[in-house]
C-alpha cells in the first residue's frame, strides 16, 4: 500500500511541474530588462522569442541578449519548473570571451496560486569560466 501511495505521489508531482512549465511557456515570451552586475554594472536585455513546453519535463527557449544597448548575442536554452521554481539555462551561440551561459530562476507561474514571477535571477558565466556576473531582470514587455 505504501509504494502505491509513494507511486501515486511522484506520477502526481511529475504532473504539477510539468503543467507548471507548461504555465510558464506563453509568459516567458517577451522583453525582460535589468543589471548586469559585475565590476560595473550595465545594462542588460533579455529577449525571449519562443518557449516550447515538451512533455519530457525539459522545454526550450530562443531568443537574445543585448548589453547596454548592443552586442546582440542569440541564444538557446532550457526551462523546467522543479520545486516550486522555474529554472532557465541559455546558452549563447558564439564563440567570443562576451559569450556565455546564463542560469537563471524565478519563483511561481502565473495563474497559479503561487505569485507570478516578476524577475529572474542568476548568474552569467563566460565559456571560459573567467567571467561571472549576477543578473537581475523583471519583464518590461510582452510579445504577441
Amino acid at each position: 500500500m505504501k509504494k502505491i501511495i509513494f507511486c501515486c505521489l511522484i506520477i502526481a508531482s511529475t504532473f504539477t511541474a510539468q503543467a507548471q512549465a507548461k504555465l510558464f511557456q506563453k509568459y516567458l515570451i517577451g522583453t525582460w530588462t535589468g543589471d548586469l552586475k559585475g565590476t560595473t554594472t550595465r545594462n542588460l536585455k533579455i529577449v525571449i522569442v519562443t518557449a516550447k513546453f515538451r512533455e519530457d519535463g525539459i522545454s526550450t527557449v530562443t531568443g537574445y541578449s543585448t548589453v547596454n544597448g548592443k552586442n546582440k548575442t542569440n541564444f538557446a536554452g532550457t526551462f523546467n519548473f522543479e520545486d516550486g521554481y522555474l529554472d532557465l539555462t541559455l546558452n549563447e551561440n558564439g564563440n567570443k570571451k562576451t559569450d556565455g551561459i546564463f542560469k537563471l530562476a524565478t519563483q511561481g507561474p502565473p495563474d497559479s496560486k503561487i505569485s507570478a514571477p516578476k524577475v529572474l535571477i542568476g548568474t552569467w558565466t563566460s565559456f571560459d569560466t573567467q567571467n561571472e556576473k549576477t543578473v537581475l531582470v523583471a519583464k518590461t514587455e510582452t510579445i504577441k
